[in-house]
C-alpha cells in the first residue's frame, strides 16, 4: 500500500502481489482542520472501494471546503473479516 497525503485529503493505492482470489478493499483516511495556528474543528474523513478480486486498487479522502489535511492513514481489508 502506498498512502500519498494531499493538500486536501489523502490518496491511498494497493496491490495485491501473492496471488490471493479473494475480494479486499482499500481505505483512505485524512484527518483534516482548517489552516490556522491553533488545530480546530478536526474531522476525520474516508473513502473505500467495494470489495474486488482485481490486483490494483486506489482511493482517495477528501477534505470538505477550506480545512486540509493535517495527517493521514489507510488500511487494507479482506472481504472475508470485514466487519458488519
Amino acid at each position: 500500500m502506498t498512502p500519498s497525503l494531499l493538500s486536501d485529503g489523502m490518496w491511498a493505492v494497493a496491490e495485491e502481489r501473492n496471488g490471493y482470489a479473494g475480494e479486499w478493499s482499500v481505505t483512505a483516511f485524512a484527518i483534516c482542520a482548517r489552516p490556522a495556528g491553533v488545530v480546530r474543528h478536526v474531522e476525520v474523513v474516508s473513502g473505500a472501494t467495494a470489495p474486488s478480486p482485481v490486483r490494483f486498487q486506489h482511493t482517495a479522502a477528501r477534505c470538505p471546503g477550506d480545512k486540509r489535511a493535517i495527517g493521514s492513514g489507510a488500511a487494507v481489508q479482506s472481504a472475508c473479516c470485514a466487519p458488519p
